[in-house]
């Protein structure tokens, strides 16, 4: 792995979640079921989304970097039920991204310096 994969890029506000416990507490706390469809802003690694997937749901994941795109995040991306989109999520059209979903859920480890501008964007829209 390239070391701009290895490492949070600063500039963009990355965090990489590893602890497992943090993640199944997440995944339980946003009550995710199979019929879901997951929203996840910042996918990083991928290691939310496994344990999203893990649920049975459906997530779409919108990743800015595109280093992660075709590093960790390749080998899930055959999953059917993940699409991951390149893009900044607070210029991302969310109506056109989830316009055949009733409704979604937010789930998501969002990046430091772009967390309130996105949800915003997301209430917004």
């Amino acid at each position: 792995m390239s070391p701009s994969i290895n490492s949070a890029k600063k500039s963009l506000g990355q965090h990489f979640l590893h602890d497992g416990k943090v993640l199944s507490k997440i995944v339980k706390t946003a009550k995710v079921t199979e019929t879901d469809h997951i929203l996840e802003i910042g996918p990083g690694k991928g290691h939310l989304t496994k344990k999203l997937l893990l649920q049975g749901c459906s997530v779409t994941a919108i990743e800015l970097d595109h280093d992660l795109i075709i590093g960790p995040l390749k080998d899930i991306a055959v999953n059917p039920k993940l699409e991951i989109v390149e893009g900044d999520a607070r210029k991302v059209n969310l109506k056109n991204l989830i316009a055949n979903t009733p409704y979604f859920k937010l789930v998501a480890n969002l990046p430091y310096n772009a967390g309130t501008n996105i949800l915003r964007s997301i209430l917004l829209s």
